[in-house]
């Protein structure tokens, strides 16, 4: 089931506080069977809750109405009930509603479930349940990511309606009951909601009590899902999860498809905004200029070619290229870099002290201290069929025939801080599938093993990345399809 809410506009001055009308997912069998889509709050005199039901040619305003009720099989009714339709209301973009507004409700009633239906020409709608702490945390927690603007203020107001719904109930509805008999307060109830699937409540969103469980199904088994935890402080926590997993809602939870960065494209100048670039040009006993290269070639810079990143190089110096982020997620327990990568090679230089080796080193650093915090290097010689791959600085190096001359690679890293603490980059080459091995299978290709968390690690959301591409005569390195977030 498909978890997009259908937000309807209403064009009609209603003095909705309580922002726009939430969609409820129900569909109706046919023409003649009413549909409730949409509910709203508005806060005014007092708390009043609307109900849009869609107008076709046998649900008109002069033979629908609509009933509350304080149980599921609409036995009890609401002593709130509805006023009565205030006639047809235009959605603007979505057809026409039917209009509801009941009697204001009590501040004290802030977490009761409300159990509507619509009739119209004594056929029934689907029944609909909602309450207004469901639709306030909906609004703070959920709205957003449905691509709804909810304004600073907005938020403010939800945040003070709760609290003051959640001191209502403890005065009017708790007050000399033993604990046990006390019902659980606006503030203290968490919104879990899931986007493409379902939850084992029923349906795709529901609040319940800080530290009840779920079991969520997803509609892509395949598709990769993670659980997002909002605290107080609306710093979120993001942790992998998997269809039929069973989760603690102990945060205000969010189930979605986990949201990965593009590849960058690179068709215009612009597309290298957030690129660095240093040249650290050596000229001493260990590296030999190429003769008669001007200065201006001596700092060559990185370019666009046929919608690669390239960086041409015709002198020895070391080129750092530092990498910018492609996306913005935070909360994740690692950060990905992936490329297909091309180096072709006319020279080597004639390093003697370095023995001819020319590399391609990866660093993951710390940008506020530069500290070092994992990193590889390929090693090509001129006209390579094969590489030395280091794994760090101090264990031995081991071969690949991954990585040849002018032939394209495709090379996925990952920043992890392990369960024991220590900083790993792991390291993935595409195989003869085109795709990634998963870590530990027989592809995985290897890890390098770091300092200890306390040492004072960097983690994932701050950690940068930079290449650098040393001691070459004549290189040129192409990048394509890159992309470094957090996952």
């Amino acid at each position: 089931m498909k978890a997009k809410s259908k937000i309807l506009v209403i064009a009609l001055s209603l003095c909705l506080l309580v922002a726009s009308v939430i969609g409820i997912t129900v569909s109706a069998n046919d023409e003649t069977k009413p549909e409730i889509a949409g509910m709203n709050f508005s806060y005014e005199d007092n708390t009043y809750i609307w109900y849009a039901v869609k107008a076709t040619e046998n649900v008109t305003a002069g033979n629908t109405t609509m009933s509350l009720y304080n149980d599921v099989e609409c036995t009890d009714p609401l002593q709130e009930n509805i006023v009565g339709s205030i006639g047809d209301a235009s959605i603007l973009g979505d057809g026409d509603y039917i209009i509801f507004k009941a009697h204001g409700l009590k501040a004290k009633d802030i977490t009761k479930v409300i159990y509507a239906k619509a009739t119209s020409g004594g056929v029934d709608s689907a029944i609909v349940e909602y309450s207004l702490a469901e639709y306030l945390l909906e609004r703070l927690y959920v709205s957003e990511r449905q691509g709804l603007t909810v304004l600073a203020e907005e938020k403010a107001l939800y945040e003070e309606l709760l609290e003051y719904g959640a001191a209502a109930q403890t005065l009017f509805n708790n007050l000399g009951k033993e604990d046990s008999a006390k019902e659980t307060l606006a503030t203290a109830y968490k919104i879990v909601k899931v986007f493409d699937g379902t939850l084992s409540l029923g349906g795709t969103q529901a609040i319940v009590e800080s530290g009840a469980t779920v079991v969520f199904t997803a509609d892509d088994v395949n598709a990769k899902y993670e659980a997002v935890k909002i605290d107080q402080n609306g710093t979120e926590t993001k942790t992998a999860v998997n269809s039929g997993d069973t989760i603690t809602v102990d945060a205000h939870t969010i189930i979605q498809q986990k949201q990965i960065a593009p590849p960058l494209t690179f068709d215009k100048a612009s597309d290298l905004d957030g690129f660095t670039f240093s040249t650290n040009y050596l000229v001493d006993d260990r590296i030999t200029a190429a003769a008669g290269v001007d200065t201006a070639r001596q700092n060559q810079a990185f370019e666009i070619v046929d919608g690669k990143l390239v960086f041409n190089s015709p002198i020895a110096h070391n080129n750092v290229l530092n990498i910018p982020r492609t996306g913005d997620t935070t909360g994740n327990n690692k950060a990905v870099f992936e490329a297909d990568i091309t180096v072709d090679i006319t020279d080597v230089n004639e390093s003697t002290t370095y023995g001819g080796a020319q590399w391609l080193n990866f660093i993951f650093y710390d940008p506020s201290t530069g500290t070092q915090w994992g990193a590889f290097y390929i090693m090509l010689e001129d006209g390579a069929t094969s590489a030395t791959v280091s794994e760090n600085q101090s264990q031995a190096a081991k071969t690949s025939d991954y990585f040849k001359d002018g032939v394209e690679f495709s090379l996925k890293l990952e920043y992890v801080i392990n369960p024991s603490g220590y900083n790993n980059v792991y390291v993935y080459l595409k195989d003869e599938t085109g795709e990634f091995p998963e870590y530990g299978t027989a592809n995985y290709t290897w890890r390098t093993t770091w300092n200890a968390a306390g040492s004072g690690w960097c983690n994932p959301d701050n950690i940068a990345l930079k290449i650098d591409v040393a001691r070459y005569q004549d290189i040129k390195v192409s990048f394509d399809n890159l992309r470094f977030d957090g996952e």
